[in-house]
């Protein structure tokens, strides 16, 4: 138990640690980014107390401590114990466990790198501290599944992002994006960003019914280039609350752009005319916010498309 800072009964319960780390002095008593911070006074009561061992001081310009390189003696909670109270009765003695992992942009492991040899001794040190703070989830797990077994864990999360130190794809999307109304339960994208963001978009705005990303479904445009056949696929094909199917392409630089779109316009015209396949439209987005304001001017109606201004970098192609 602690009071001040200070322990005013030593309770030895659970797995004898010792641990060496730098203690800087400020204002409050708190740990932040990997990094200890006392209050001189806290530091104080602690070193008398016999709670750290100074094994090193950095000083400041009055001769006050700034910085200390300590030694501590705790007792952590060893694997059992953890395990039994994190499962706790419910779970009781079962193995073979099934984990939803609902936060897994905070559950992962750090990618390690060659050690600088130019790095100082304390730069080390809180880089094996933040890398601690940011693994302690998934070292959780780790601890669960060597006394209990994991069968299988399931990933899920708001941030599918790649994060950083973790792979060089860092601070880009997941190369896949669950869906909820598609048929398909994940969307397989091309793109490192575009199509996972788009699919995103689609994926909950309320204009929209049901979607599906354009892959192996057969589903293409003809057009002629240079004498030759060619078939385009476009990227998504969105059913609109409104009963409208729109092809939705999110394109960066194309050469052939025109092309496809003019292709698109032709086969969209083509099948709205004969009237058996429903209602069709075309959207062209150069930019991913594109895909949401097309999707925001379907709100107004089935002709609000029509009457709303496309934006830079975003086309529609219409027949009535």
């Amino acid at each position: 138990m602690q009071a001040g800072g200070v322990s005013s009964r030593v309770l030895k319960a659970g797995v004898r640690k010792r641990t060496v780390e730098f203690v800087n002095i400020a204002a409050k008593t708190t740990t932040a980014r990997g990094k200890r911070y006392l209050t001189q006074d806290a530091f104080a009561r602690q070193v008398a107390s016999g709670l750290l061992t100074v094994k090193d001081e950095e000083l400041d310009a009055s001769g006050s401590v700034k910085r200390a390189l300590v030694e501590s003696e705790r007792y952590v909670e060893g694997d059992a114990a953890l395990v039994n109270r994190i499962l706790g009765r419910e779970v009781g003695a079962k193995q073979n466990i099934l984990v939803f992992n609902d936060e897994a942009h905070h559950a992962y492991r750090i990618r390690r790198e060659d050690a600088d040899p130019y790095a100082d001794a304390d730069d080390q040190l809180e880089v094996e501290e933040f890398d601690k703070e940011a693994t302690i989830w998934v070292d959780g797990l780790d601890r669960i599944h060597k006394l209990r077994g994991t069968n299988f864990c399931v990933d899920l999360s708001a941030t599918p992002y790649y994060l950083g130190r973790v792979s060089q794809d860092a601070n880009r999307p997941f190369p896949w994006v669950v869906s909820v109304r598609s048929h398909l339960n994940y969307v397989v994208a091309d793109t490192k960003v575009w199509e996972q963001s788009a699919a995103y978009i689609i994926d909950t705005h309320p204009a929209v019914r049901a979607f599906v990303k354009n892959a192996g479904l057969g589903f293409s445009v003809p057009y002629i280039h240079n004498g030759r056949p060619h078939d385009y696929i476009p990227d998504f094909i969105v059913r609109l609350v409104d009963g409208t199917n729109v092809i939705v392409e999110t394109k960066g630089f194309d050469e052939l752009a025109g092309v496809k779109a003019a292709a698109a316009a032709r086969w969209v015209a083509a099948v709205n005319a004969d009237g058996s396949f429903g209602r069709w439209d075309y959207v062209i987005a150069r930019q991913v916010a594109a895909v949401r304001t097309a999707l925001d001017a379907r709100d107004g109606g089935p002709e609000s498309l029509g009457q709303k201004a496309s934006p830079p970098g975003e086309r529609f192609v219409r027949k009535q």
